[in-house]
């Protein structure tokens, strides 16, 4: 290369000198002269063969620059004769080039011929998924190919993208896909089929029974949307990306699960307002379905005589609602429920005492609560709603019975003692279908983890247990852990935030080490000093599943 350089540089140089004596001399210097009389093969150097006498042509071009050259006028004789026995003339390099380049068109063909066929050969009966992409494939090899394709009788998945298929290919795809009826995916991304060519594909194909995913990206397809696209509503999935769509039937938004239309620049304003309007459709249908629970809620409320339960879940509901969600006969409906409890509190209201916000919400939500009990809810959370150990005998009584599905308890963040915990006796004991329970931030102390611990023996449904943040000591740890030592079912529990201390760390991590399902133990904040950490997870080690210390 640095003698291709130097070469480069010298012929430069000559080429200035000849241009400055003609000048000079105020002859006349063609355009076309310049460029041989400077760069006579040099430029053309990058298209010799790998196998040419790089050196010897290097060293005979050098020559013939030294040489005095003696530059014809434009009337004389051309420069071509003055380069003709050169074999790096340009016209003689540019000649190779061309044959160069035909023989390797040749060899490309060639071998997407036999990568054609290769991938055709490997097809099989119970073949699931053919791959043809990349192959150049025109109209005149689609019947020959699909024919091929055809002998995997469970195909789901046909890729024949980045090809050149028009219309006519098309046509011939259209009648393949109604001999095949166990097809899934259609990818044909990079083709030439234009409108015309999704038209002869799906023309006779609307409701194929099975195919779901159309992939037509690149197609040239637009600016009017195919009207048999519009058909398509059984696909899950319809990619247009990088087309030129003008407009696209807005309803298939709703029908198709996934569309894809980027890279049609003039259907992205189009989208966006569509898909604004669907999000506040979506808001409204909310919106009405947050009234008409609280309209419910409400006059349930009223047939306990809890007006002010029912006014405080009204207003909710109003707020929840918005503006736009209310239709004219659930609005004249929502303004029925407030006056009757208008009116109820006009009746009742000097007979009773003003209750707080707080105690309204906490009855609205034990409400709520009673109501998913009785729809089967699988969880029930009243995390954080000031419950207290009266409201829990009330929400045990409800879960009592088969209609019962309730597998996860939250009552974390409240106002728990041991009093409340002994009223979960009855839905914690050996029949129980809680599989999650979650006390933390509550009042239990160790009197309360010892009711626990008693509620616990012969639980066998319990899978996760967090009794965080109550202000238990060692010995209340220490009872819970050792109910649970006959839990088999046990993968996590939480005693964080208590005060476990070393001395009772030894004998907690026995209990739990026989637990053969236990994976997580937090014990972070409870007091334990390195040394009692490194014991507390030494004596784990019987334990073979603990993931998570």
């Amino acid at each position: 290369m640095g003698k291709y350089r130097q070469v480069k540089e010298r012929a430069k140089l000559q080429q200035k000198k000849e241009r400055n004596k003609r000048l000079a001399e105020e002859g006349k210097f063609s355009s076309d002269d310049e460029e041989v009389a400077g760069n006579s093969g040099l430029v053309l150097l990058k298209y010799m063969k790998k196998d040419s006498q790089e050196e010897a042509i290097i060293a005979e071009f050098q020559h013939v620059l030294q040489q005095p050259v003696d530059l014809p006028s434009h009337e004389g004789p051309s420069l071509r004769s003055f380069t003709e026995n050169l074999d790096f003339a340009p016209w003689k390099v540019e000649a190779d080039f061309e044959q160069e380049a035909a023989r390797i068109a040749s060899q490309a063909a060639e071998k997407v011929e036999q990568k054609v066929a290769h991938t055709l050969n490997k097809i099989q009966l119970e073949s699931s998924e053919v791959i043809l992409s990349h192959l150049h494939i025109h109209d005149p090899q689609v019947p020959s190919i699909l024919q091929h394709v055809k002998r995997a009788t469970s195909l789901t998945k046909l890729d024949m993208s980045m090809n050149a298929i028009g219309s006519e290919g098309a046509s011939g795809l259209g009648a393949f896909l109604q001999t095949c009826s166990t097809l899934v995916s259609l990818n044909l991304k990079g083709n030439k089929l234009r409108n015309d060519g999704v038209r002869e594909l799906l023309t006779a194909n609307f409701d194929h029974p099975t195919l779901r995913e159309l992939v037509l990206d690149s197609n040239g397809i637009g600016p009017a949307f195919p009207e048999c696209l519009g058909r398509m509503t059984s696909l899950r999935l319809l990619s247009l990306r990088n087309n030129s769509c003008s407009d696209f039937p807005v309803h298939l938004l709703e029908l198709i699960e996934r569309v894809d239309l980027h890279g049609n620049a003039d259907l992205d304003r189009l989208l966006m307002d569509a898909l604004e309007e669907q999000e506040r459709e979506l808001e409204r249908a909310a919106g009405r379905a947050s009234l008409i629970k609280g309209i419910e809620q409400a006059e349930e409320l009223l047939k306990e005589k809890d007006f002010e339960a029912a006014m405080v879940c009204l207003a909710r509901a109003r707020k929840q609602a918005g503006e736009e969600a209310g239709e004219p006969e659930l609005l004249r409906r929502l303004e029925e429920v407030e006056e009757e409890a208008r009116d109820m509190q006009k009746s009742l209201g000097g007979q009773r005492k003003a209750a707080s916000h707080e105690d309204l919400m906490l009855r609205v939500t034990l409400h709520t609560a009673m109501q998913r009990i009785r729809t089967g809810a699988s969880f029930l959370s009243l995390r954080g709603s000031r419950v207290s150990d009266s409201d829990v005998q009330t929400l045990t009584q409800a879960m009592q019975g088969d209609h019962c599905r309730v597998s996860q308890l939250d009552l974390s963040q409240n106002e728990l003692s041991s009093a409340g915990v002994e009223k979960l006796r009855s839905v914690l004991g050996h029949d129980s279908i809680i599989e999650r329970l979650w006390l933390g931030g509550n009042k239990l102390h160790d009197t309360g983890a010892t009711r626990l611990a008693e509620v616990l023996q012969g639980n066998e449904s319990l899978v996760a247990l967090d009794v965080s943040s109550n202000q238990l000591g060692p010995d209340g740890c220490l009872r819970i852990a050792h109910a649970l030592m006959y839990n088999p079912m046990l993968r996590e529990l939480d005693l964080s935030d208590n005060q476990l201390g070393d001395e009772a760390s030894g004998e907690i991590s026995r209990y739990l080490g026989r637990l053969r399902n236990l994976q997580v133990v937090n014990v972070a904040s409870c007091g334990l000093s390195a040394a009692g950490v490194l014991g507390f997870m030494a004596a784990l080690q019987e334990n073979g599943t603990l993931v998570r210390c």
